[in-house]
């Protein structure tokens, strides 16, 4: 098999031909610099297995390709994330910009070897236009992909399709023009992803359009604080990886998974994502457009982000909520402030006391026979030095509580959350209800999470420390 070396298959004439032709280029990041170390390679069928590596300075030559189109990966590592392109050209390709971001095949474009005027001239199928600025300004290196062909099949029959988006496209040249070659006379909706606007999909394009003017906006922009609640106040987060997602995964409005984007918080928690799409195309048959939704999230922390008309900025702070998963046993430490709770531990009653505590939920049977236990108890408890107080841990109205309490004779102290509830199940490491905790007369937790079955034994073992 030296031919699967040394040589290309043509699957229609079953002939080899010679691997001697090349690609060449320079790889970068999206802001121009050269990446060294970035692996390079050939894929797909009619293609010799080659590899290069990008040196130093980002260049790389691809040795040993045949003729016609050539399908290349470049993938690597940059400041310990994951890199990479995709790019299809033609045999025998020089200077060919690959652009690599964040995230494994992250991009794909098309880099032509025809000039605009060859294709111009060619009397092949195509489209081409200019892609400027809001200030009419050209803007080049702008990846240009088709994303859809909608066309009449043999029936008449109207039928849409969506091209893999590496395969006709074109980047714009230093005066923002572009040109595709295409294979079908078809209408076309064309996506432009460029690095410094947001991106944009041109849709019912026909063939033969010369003459598309482009306009990029520079799209909406997504400010925020990372925090967390920590006792009722709002804490930042330094140096946490935050990640902006379209929610929408429609096909003929998404705009690429390159779009999706990735940032690190500052020393106060704060970040910033630019050149947002607002608005997408909500409608199939006619150009009716709404708002671009998307979801910030950090681990199990999202929220959904979207912008009025005409809204440039949007500011979010985005509140990571105590996952009760992680809360840390409170055994063996001094009790948490009661910060949230409304009760205040500092009264004469409560020093010196052995605190036997129940977070519940009135309107759940096995809390109320919980503290109906507990108040059946009250007096012989109290003998043994304990005094309890309960929490009830669901918002309810304090009148509905009041008449409760009254209604069952409940006599021990009953308090409620007024706070963040979340918040407080996870400084109390509430795991579920009723939940108990038992303190010896320092107030030091000695036990937590047990029955009512189990108090008793609970008070024995604390007894004889």
């Amino acid at each position: 098999m030296q031919g699967a070396v040394d040589g290309c298959l043509d699957m229609g004439k079953i002939e080899l031909a010679l691997a001697t032709m090349s690609v060449s280029g320079r790889v970068v990041d999206v802001s121009g610099h050269p990446v060294p170390g970035i692996d390079v390679y050939c894929i797909g069928e009619g293609q010799t297995s080659c590899h290069t590596q990008s040196n130093g300075q980002g260049h790389f030559t691809l040795n040993g390709v045949c003729a016609g189109t050539v399908r290349f990966i470049a993938e690597g590592i940059e400041n310990g994330e994951n890199v990479s392109s995709q790019i299809v050209t033609e045999a025998g390709g020089r200077d060919v910009k690959v652009v690599v971001t964040e995230g494994m095949l992250s991009r794909s474009r098309y880099i032509r070897t025809k000039s605009h005027e060859q294709i111009m001239k060619s009397g092949n199928l195509y489209v081409a236009g200019r892609v400027v600025d809001e200030d009419g300004v050209a803007v080049a290196d702008v990846p240009v992909n088709v994303r859809c062909v909608q066309k009449k099949n043999k029936e008449g029959q109207d039928t849409e399709s969506y091209y893999n988006v590496s395969r006709f496209g074109d980047v714009t040249d230093k005066q923002g023009r572009f040109a595709i070659e295409l294979e079908e006379d078809a209408t076309y909706s064309l996506l432009f992803s460029p690095n410094n606007h947001a991106a944009l999909i041109v849709y019912d394009v026909v063939t033969g359009t010369r003459d598309l003017k482009v306009v990029l906006p520079k799209g909406g922009a997504i400010t925020g604080q990372l925090v967390r609640s920590d006792r009722g106040k709002k804490v930042p987060v330094p140096n946490a990886k935050i990640e902006l997602k379209q929610t929408s995964r429609t096909s003929y409005s998404h705009i690429g998974s390159d779009r999706d984007r990735k940032t690190v918080t500052d020393s106060q928690g704060r970040f910033r994502f630019e050149h947002i799409r607002t608005q997408m195309r909500t409608d199939r048959e006619e150009p009716v457009y709404g708002p671009r939704v998307w979801e910030l999230s950090y681990g199990g922390t999202s929220q959904t982000v979207s912008f009025l008309p005409n809204e440039t900025v949007k500011h979010v702070d985005l509140v990571i909520r105590p996952n009760i998963a992680e809360a840390t046993s409170l055994l063996g430490r001094a009790l948490p402030d009661f910060t949230g709770i409304n009760i205040d531990l500092a009264q004469d009653r409560f020093r010196d006391s052995r605190l036997l505590i129940c977070f519940f939920d009135y309107e759940q049977r096995p809390s109320r026979h919980c503290i109906l236990q507990l108040n059946s108890r009250l007096g012989q408890l109290q003998k043994q030095g304990l005094e309890i107080i309960a929490v009830q841990v669901s918002k309810t109205g304090e009148n509905e509580l009041a008449q409760w309490i009254k209604k069952m004779n409940i006599t021990f102290t009953v308090a409620a959350i007024t706070g963040d509830i979340d918040e407080v199940h996870f400084n109390w490491n509430v795991q579920f209800l009723p939940w108990m905790i038992l303190t010896d007369k320092e107030q030091i937790v000695r036990a937590e999470g047990f029955n009512i079955n189990e108090l008793d034994g609970k008070i024995k073992a604390l007894r004889e420390k």
